[in-house]
């Protein structure tokens, strides 16, 4: 596969990540928003952070026998390290668009208990609505569903 053209190619993605990215910030509050953002970049950055701290600890274990092949280890350290830290921003980035592309909002609905009251307007208990099985019963519950759909969009 031969891309001839990146920039159209970067800027048909970036159009198509800004668009997921405001049809999901409109199903939040600004503080909630705010909130699974900050979640989820601390979850990226801890995880992220962890493998860049043992990578450095088995770098540091591997740097010194590059003494023996006439190369300043701590040169070498410093170099790959640094090498690291570049590739650590990277992932994080790629990472965190990632996770925000493939994000998905579900809507909860809420369990109707034995004991509460039946949502058709009948005024019974849901246990004790005679019409749980009739047409009528039915058509009063899509109803219900289409008006609260209507207002949650």
């Amino acid at each position: 596969l031969k891309i001839e053209n990146q920039e159209e190619i970067k800027e048909e993605a970036k159009e198509k990540f800004l668009k997921h990215y405001e049809s999901l910030r409109e199903n939040f509050e600004e503080e909630e928003w705010q909130r699974l953002l900050r979640i989820t970049v601390l979850r990226l950055f801890d995880y992220l952070w962890s493998e860049h701290l043992s990578y450095l600890n088995e770098l540091k274990e591997s740097v010194t026998w590059r003494g023996y092949a006439h190369r300043d280890p701590l040169v070498e350290f410093k170099r790959e390290a640094l090498e690291s830290f570049e590739n650590f921003h990277r992932f994080l980035r790629i990472n965190l668009i990632y996770y925000l592309f493939n994000l998905s909002v579900k809507k909860e609905v809420p369990k109707i208990g034995r004991n509460d009251p039946c949502p058709c307007g009948s005024g019974k208990k849901w246990k004790k609505c005679g019409l749980l099985n009739t047409p009528e019963h039915q058509e009063r519950m899509k109803k219900l569903k289409e008006i609260k759909e209507v207002h949650d969009d």
